[in-house]
C-alpha cells in the first residue's frame, strides 16, 4: 500500500521526477494509499485533492527512509522475519 519514486543522487539526495502527480493519481487507482516522493515535486503536486495531498510525504535524502520506515528505531533487518506491519502515520 506504499508508493515510493524518485531519482536517488550518488550522495543519497532524492531527485525530483517528471509527471509526478500522474504517479500518484494512477497509484491511488491501483490501491496504493500511502506516498512517499521527492520534495522537489512536492510545487508539482498542489492540484491534488486535499484528502489524497495528505497521504504523501516528501523527503530530500535517502538517509530519511529509516526513520520514516521504521518510526521506534527497529532497523533490524533480518531475512528471516517478515515485518508485521508498516503503520505509517503522515
Amino acid at each position: 500500500k506504499l508508493c515510493l519514486f524518485g531519482e536517488i543522487g550518488l550522495t543519497g539526495e532524492v531527485r525530483g521526477v517528471v509527471q509526478a502527480d500522474q504517479r500518484v493519481k494512477e497509484a491511488y487507482k491501483l490501491g496504493f494509499t500511502k506516498f512517499i516522493v521527492p520534495y522537489a515535486n512536492k510545487k508539482h503536486l498542489s492540484d491534488l485533492s486535499d484528502s489524497l495531498l495528505k497521504s504523501v510525504l516528501f523527503i530530500k535524502s535517502i538517509k530519511e527512509l529509516p526513520k520514516i520506515l521504521f518510526p521506534k528505531g527497529n532497523t533490524n533487518t533480518k531475512y528471516s522475519k517478515k515485518p508485521k506491519s508498516l503503520d505509517l502515520e503522515f
